[in-house]
């Protein structure tokens, strides 16, 4: 698997292929039948590892973390109580990033980029919105993501901060090569 949430569509729509589910969260296709055991493992996304990459994804963008704002920004599933187990398991990496890299503040907030356009809209607004009062106060303003690679949702999320001054690290989280110390770890916790 490779999305970030155990919580969104896309781990949904995989669910519904390797028949964990009944239905299709958007698109229904041919299911994988197999007499294999498949392990299912849990996503990224909550490991220890993905926040010590937003860490260094962070620091590559600071000049004065003790003057700066990091936000982390993802793409963030539909439902608002899926939307707030999420948002929990970003708390764990903010709190990690802010201890490891000294920042004045750091936040973290889900443009729930399947939702309706003036929905999802709303939640970039709250983003500009911090970044706008970082600023005000003096502090510089980073912007990371929880998201795995350079295509897709990371071009909408840096063109949602686009003009506001802000650093974007469009670095996705696979890229990092502490990427494959997350998938070690993940077999060792699965298979092991």
């Amino acid at each position: 698997r490779t999305e970030t949430g155990d919580t969104n569509s896309l781990n949904y729509q995989w669910q519904y292929i390797f028949g964990r589910r009944d239905d299709a969260s958007y698109l229904s296709v041919p299911r994988v039948t197999s007499d294999a055991e498949i392990i299912w493992g849990p996503s990224p996304t909550a490991h220890p590892i993905m926040g010590e990459i937003m860490l260094e994804h962070a620091l590559q963008r600071s000049t004065d973390p003790s003057n700066e704002m990091v936000i982390i920004i993802g793409h963030g599933p539909m439902t608002p109580k899926e939307n707030e187990m999420d948002l929990a398991i970003m708390a764990q990496h903010a709190k990690a990033i802010q201890t490891g890299g000294g920042f004045k503040d750091v936040k973290r907030w889900n443009v729930q980029d399947d939702l309706p356009p003036d929905q999802r809209a709303a939640n970039v607004v709250k983003v500009r919105g911090w970044i706008k009062e970082a600023q005000d106060q003096g502090m510089d303003v980073i912007v990371v993501t929880n998201v795995l690679t350079q295509s897709g949702v990371m071009g909408r999320l840096k063109k949602d901060v686009a003009g506001t001054g802000a650093k974007f690290n469009d670095t996705g989280l696979m890229q990092n090569p502490r990427f494959s110390d997350w998938i070690n770890a993940a077999v060792e916790e699965n298979l092991f």
